[in-house]
């Protein structure tokens, strides 16, 4: 159980906040879901940051591509990795102790193969930034039990991702008053997840959760989502954003 969290810096920017010292603060609001380390960097137009908990491989997070072009963060475990590192890095499949499963998600936006997004095992939560096209990639497992509550801004007629994070309290620390509703909380102690909400804070701001579990999606700067792999999606009725 790691806790991840990310916001668009221009959108801190506007809201008054040093980007860096915001991100850095929800980090440290999720340390409880991380003790292991703690790390926070910027890609393109996006800040990441990330309370690891080391469940698996060893490095820290946010990972980032020598480059600079790609940086990711992961909340959870992808039980398939070495059927995936097998996929993009064979020689350290052959590794006793592949390294961090974080890594994972990256390397599958890297190589343009959203269908292996699609083919993540296990409980878990993840984004992916690629720099060069201010793009976000984000999924979550099918039945969200790795949290990711996502922030739409609304902007010339368009609503536009600007921040997600594992918790409502990682939010605050972004400006960002955000509550679960007594019944979702309910629902997280009794079946461990919950379904699929929206919670309106005021005309132009909205939480809320990804369009549709169990399927990767590319956020655009733009206001546009895109799903990014045209694997079936899984059976379950789709969430769209109200």
């Amino acid at each position: 159980m790691c806790g991840i969290v990310g916001a668009r810096h221009d959108w801190l920017s506007a809201q008054g906040l040093d980007p860096e010292r915001a991100l850095s603060a929800a980090v440290d609001e999720l340390a409880w879901r991380g003790p292991d380390g703690r790390g926070v960097e910027r890609a393109g137009g996006w800040w990441l940051g990330c309370a690891r908990l080391a469940i698996s491989g060893p490095g820290r997070q946010p990972v980032v591509r020598r480059g600079g072009r790609f940086a990711g963060v992961l909340n959870g475990a992808v039980t398939n990795a070495r059927e995936l590192w097998s996929r993009f890095a064979p020689r350290i499949a052959r590794r006793e102790t592949p390294p961090n499963d974080a890594w994972l998600p990256l390397l599958a936006v890297a190589a343009d193969s959203p269908d292996a997004l699609s083919r993540l095992q296990g409980h878990h939560a993840y984004a992916v930034v690629d720099a060069d096209t201010d793009t976000l990639h984000l999924g979550q497992d099918r039945y969200g039990e790795k949290p990711l509550h996502c922030v739409v801004a609304r902007a010339q007629d368009r609503w536009r991702l600007v921040a997600f994070a594992s918790t409502p309290a990682a939010l605050r620390c972004l400006g960002v008053d955000a509550r679960d509703a007594s019944r979702h909380v309910a629902q997280w102690f009794r079946y461990g997840w919950s379904e699929a909400s929206t919670r309106r804070r005021d005309s132009r701001l909205r939480v809320t959760d990804l369009p549709r579990r169990g399927v990767p999606f590319a956020a655009r700067d733009d206001g546009t989502w895109v799903r990014a792999s045209a694997a079936p999606p899984p059976a379950e009725p789709a969430v769209r954003f109200r």
